[in-house]
Formats: C-alpha cells, sequence, structure tokens
C-alpha cells in the first residue's frame, strides 16, 4: 500500500511538473499583431506597449528568456533594450511582411545588451538610423533587412583605447544593409558577416555624410570579418558628387575615438564601386588610415573587385597609410586593368599584379611586335600616376608604346 501510495505520488508530482512546464513555456511568448482578437494576454497592437512591458513587467532574463512573435504587418514605433539587459528573440514571419519602422529616427536602440536575436523580420528608418547599439554585449540576426537613411546599423560608444580588443560579438546570417550613406559602422565589436549584402545607394539630394560613402566602416575597438557576401556601393541616383569607398577603416566618426585604429577581413565574395553615375568621381574599393599612431588594418585575400570611376575620376583599390594584406592578381590581357574603365589606376605598392600579353624584348607592351610575349606587371607607384606598373622581365618601368 505505501509502494502503490508512493508511485501514484511520484506520477501526480510528475503531471503537474509536466503541466507547470508546458504553462511556463506557453508564457515565454509574446506577441506583436495588428488585431489581438482571440489572442489572449500578452498581445500587443503597438510597439511602445509591446516594449514597456518587456522591460517593465516581464522582465527576461538569461533563465527566463522571451520570444516575441511579430506578424504580417508593419508596425512603427521605438524598440529599446535598456542598459545590461537582454534576452530577448525578435521573430517574424518573413522580411516583407513583419516589417518594423521607426517613428523618430530610431527603430531598435540597445545598450550593451547580451543575447538579443532577430529573424525573419524588416527594421527601416527613412529618416535616420535603423539599429544603435551602444558598448558590448551580443546579438544574431538572421534573414533580416535593415535599412537606414544614414546607416542601418551603428555600433559605437565603447569606452577604452583603440588598442583594446573588441568589445561585443554580433553575428549576421543572411542580412541586407539597406543604406543612402554608410552600410555599416563599427567601432566596438566583434561583427561577422555570412552570406549578407551591404548596399549604399544614395538618392537625389541625399547628404554624403562626413563627405564620402561608404559600404564598411571599422574604427576605433572594432573587427568585421565578411564571408561569402557582397559590399555595394553606387551614386547612380544622386547628384552629390562625393567620393565612393567600398571599405574605410581607421577614421572615426566619433570625435571623441581615436583615430588610425580598427580592423577589416573579407574571404570571398566580392567589392562593388560604381561611381559613374557623376563626372570626376573617384571609386576606390579599400582604404585604411593608422594616422600615424594605430594598427588599422584590412585583410582581403580571395575578393573580388569591380570599380569604375566617374569619367575623369579615378579608380584605387587598395590605398592608405595602415596595413593592407590585400593580394590581387588581374586577369591577363593586352591592356592595364580596368584601362577601359578609368585612364588613372591607383593601389598599394607590391599588391597588385597582372600578365600583359603583348609584349616583346626590348619592345613597348602595345602589340606592335611581331613575337609577342606575357610579361608579368607589379603595381609600383614609383613608375608615375600614368603608368605605375614594373615589368619583371624588362626589368624596368612598363614600357606602354603608343597604346
Amino acid at each position: 500500500m505505501l509502494r502503490s501510495s508512493f508511485g501514484i505520488g511520484i506520477t501526480a508530482l510528475s503531471l503537474a511538473w509536466v503541466l507547470g512546464a508546458a504553462s511556463a513555456e506557453a508564457q515565454e511568448s509574446a506577441y506583436l499583431r495588428t488585431s489581438c482578437t482571440g489572442m489572449g494576454s500578452n498581445c500587443f497592437t503597438t510597439v511602445a506597449a509591446l516594449d514597456s512591458w518587456i522591460w517593465n513587467t516581464r522582465q527576461p532574463s538569461s533563465s527566463a528568456p522571451l520570444v516575441v512573435e511579430i506578424g504580417v504587418g508593419s508596425f512603427s514605433g521605438n524598440l529599446t533594450c535598456p542598459t545590461g539587459e537582454g534576452h530577448v528573440t525578435y521573430r517574424g514571419v518573413g522580411r516583407d511582411r513583419s516589417i518594423l519602422t521607426a517613428s523618430s529616427g530610431l527603430v531598435y536602440a540597445a545598450d550593451g545588451c547580451e543575447a538579443l536575436g532577430f529573424q525573419d523580420l524588416s527594421m527601416r528608418s527613412d529618416v535616420g538610423i535603423a539599429v544603435t547599439w551602444q558598448n558590448g554585449g551580443s546579438s544574431s540576426w538572421t534573414d533580416v533587412d535593415l535599412r537606414g537613411v544614414f546607416t542601418p546599423f551603428y555600433n559605437e560608444g565603447c569606452s577604452g583605447a583603440g588598442s583594446d580588443p573588441p568589445t561585443g560579438e554580433h553575428f549576421f546570417w543572411g542580412v541586407k544593409f539597406d543604406s543612402r550613406s554608410t552600410g555599416l559602422y563599427a567601432e566596438c565589436g566583434d561583427l561577422w558577416l555570412y552570406g549578407s549584402d551591404v548596399f549604399v545607394r544614395p538618392e537625389m539630394g541625399d547628404l554624403a555624410y562626413f563627405n564620402v560613402y561608404v559600404g564598411v566602416w571599422s574604427a576605433f575597438r572594432s573587427s568585421v570579418r565578411v564571408f561569402g557576401s557582397t559590399i555595394r556601393v553606387t551614386n547612380a541616383a544622386t547628384n552629390t558628387a562625393a567620393p565612393l569607398i567600398g571599405v574605410r577603416v581607421g577614421d572615426s566618426q566619433d570625435f571623441f575615438q581615436a583615430d588610425g585604429y580598427g580592423e577589416f577581413h573579407m574571404h570571398g565574395g566580392i567589392i562593388n564601386v560604381d561611381a559613374l553615375g557623376i563626372a570626376g568621381v573617384d571609386a576606390q574599393a579599400i582604404e585604411v588610415d593608422d594616422n600615424g599612431v594605430g594598427d588599422a588594418s584590412a585583410h582581403a585575400p580571395g575578393t573580388a573587385f569591380t570599380m569604375r570611376a566617374g569619367t575623369g575620376g579615378k579608380v584605387v583599390r587598395a590605398a592608405g597609410s595602415g596595413t593592407l594584406r590585400t593580394p590581387y592578381l588581374w586577369e591577363a590581357g593586352n591592356r592595364t586593368p580596368l584601362a577601359l574603365v578609368s585612364p588613372t589606376f591607383e593601389s598599394s605598392d607590391g599588391a597588385d599584379l597582372f600578365v600583359e600579353t603583348d609584349c616583346g624584348a626590348g619592345d613597348p607592351c602595345d602589340g606592335t611586335t611581331s613575337s609577342a610575349e606575357p610579361h608579368l606587371m607589379i603595381y609600383w607607384s614609383a613608375c608615375g600616376a600614368a603608368n605605375p606598373w614594373w615589368d619583371t622581365v624588362e626589368n624596368a618601368c612598363r614600357d606602354a608604346g603608343t597604346e
């Protein structure tokens, strides 16, 4: 009898635990909907009401995280994560179906928050920045569209020195950064981009903040690492004659932070800079400036480059005073790289090579020799801006002849 009672007690206790766990599980979610009819508790129709409930009532933690299920529709407001909080996942039903928009500049603001997740949704600010992330913390972004006039994702506000390691870690999978000035700005954390697209496309009348349009901008303590992704910058739809840069490392947008630091890594993918829309505008793929004191660097082996300058402008693949580990072998041919795109090509000494196929022993590389032979050319600015290539066969600066 005792044994039987003990067994029944355990069974009842187990059932109570299961039911309690299921109830707790059900309460782990909140809902943002255009209508809460029939949804029960924890459903909200406004961003403001949801945000207040999350942090003032629900108060998520590492032991009690929260999932916010966002339905079909466009929801305007400002979501936040207070200093040091976190443990919330915002999950939509598709980047074109669950859309969060800014009512006054920002869609989301976080300060040192931990374990925030964003999935299958869009965040759009047509008046400023989509997401600001202060200091450290951690986040993950999966199949998300981020759009901001100034920038979609702005990571800044950390203390310390430029030589300190990054603070914070952010992962982006299949994310599109859509901007009209700067595609992505980071000066604090480790940012990891996988299969993502950074697209800067200024429109008519848009300002070029800091007098330049930039795809990815890394400064101060940040490290941006890009894998199998695209960085695109174009001025096809604007009339502002500002330079276009695919990647900028070193200069900080924050006047209180030291210049000359930051790092960028890219493996696979393409940097595409198209300044063809406006005469005289330069197209530059990578710029790294250590400001004479820092350790700014760029590392981009295995990355493709496509650049077109405006008429009279110049194409620059890699330049600056920082560390540039971006070796590149251009396709073989009877012209210098991008000769048909821009008359002026610049890069970092020793970083660019190509094989010219219309040279001859002691003859100019102009196709006039009857015994054409391939010559390996190495970029060297000392040969002069008009023809900055060292001919390794002739052991002299390239002789272009009448080409």
